[in-house]
């Protein structure tokens, strides 16, 4: 805690992004059949129509989220913040389901891709309540806003943002006695 409603916090977290979208083809490559998903690109002499299916895709990562809190409300060992920081993002899967019975799930290479990029930076905006076990320990949940900067080949018009949430275990340094 840098004073009373000030605060400087870091966490290391998992992601794991959940996006919906649709299809209305799939493609063939070594006997096994893949959801068609533009970006990813496809084997586009291996075509097959069908009606339209639903895809999921998912991707996952680790983030360094170092961030300032300011403190707006206290209930007794409750608390109300709203936070500003950046997230460090390194996403390490991601993948393409489609809700068709016979296609396998796509596995995209990040190496390869012009899609999305294996390091990303994003701002962060959001809220958050903690509960404060003791004088060291809390417990917190928190919503926020993020906003993926461009860090390479992007559709102009592809969202860059994310609404999310998160759990976690507080650990307080350097704690100032309040007065």
């Amino acid at each position: 805690e840098l004073s009373r409603k000030l605060q400087l916090n870091a966490s290391l977290r998992y992601s794991e992004f959940r996006v919906r979208s649709s299809s209305n083809a799939y493609y063939e490559e070594d006997g096994k059949s893949y959801p068609i998903y533009l970006p990813l690109g496809f084997d586009a002499d291996n075509v097959n129509f069908v009606g339209a299916y639903n895809l999921t895709n998912t991707m996952q990562g680790l983030s360094l989220q170092p961030t300032l809190s300011y403190k707006v409300a206290r209930f007794g060992k409750f608390d109300v913040s709203v936070l500003a920081g950046v997230g460090f993002d390194y996403f390490f899967s991601y993948r393409v389901k489609g809700d068709l019975n016979f296609l396998s799930v796509l596995k995209a290479n990040l190496n390869d891709s012009d899609f999305i990029r294996k390091f990303n930076l994003s701002g962060i905006s959001g809220l958050s309540v903690n509960y404060r076990i003791n004088d060291q320990f809390g417990v917190g949940v928190d919503v926020n806003y993020r906003y993926f900067v461009p860090t390479g080949a992007t559709d102009g018009g592809r969202q860059s943002s994310v609404l999310g949430f998160g759990l976690g275990v507080n650990y307080f340094l350097n704690r100032k006695e309040e007065e």
